[in-house]
């Protein structure tokens, strides 16, 4: 028995109705998925190599995440806090990506910097550097 996709829209469907806190978070689990997909736990894990499985097992955790800070906050389900929350995430993430590339100009440019102390050292000119045949022909 393989998972079809109906069953992978209607996992889907039953992960978001907990999200939104429609079916009582208490219910949440493989089992209540499972029971309410005709198919057992083992069908599922079997296919786990499988993209539908994957959609499913990572909307899984993610409700899982959601509904244990709304235990621990007592928060309920808000559509537009949902959507603030990924937002959110994505702008930490890109603020990380940022500083990262910070760091990396940064290093980037203090090894430049001791290159040219370097080449003045050894009577060169630095700027001459600056005229690489590499940098013409798309090299670098």
């Amino acid at each position: 028995m393989t998972i079809k996709d109906s069953e992978i829209q209607k996992a889907l469907e039953i992960l978001n109705r907990f999200e939104r806190q429609v079916i009582d978070p208490r219910e949440f689990g493989w089992r209540y998925l499972t029971d309410s997909l005709g198919i057992s736990r083992a069908t599922l894990w079997r296919y786990k190599t499988e993209s539908g499985f994957r959609m499913i097992y990572n909307r899984f955790i993610e409700v899982k995440e959601h509904l244990k800070q709304a235990r621990k906050y007592g928060n309920l389900y808000s559509l537009e806090k949902s959507k603030r929350l990924k937002d959110d995430q994505k702008i930490l993430k890109l603020e990380k990506e940022n500083e990262d590339l910070r760091k990396e100009n940064d290093r980037l440019r203090e090894q430049l910097t001791y290159a040219a102390s370097v080449a003045r050292r050894k009577n060169l000119n630095p700027t001459e550097f600056f005229k690489s045949p590499f940098m013409r022909k798309g090299l670098y």
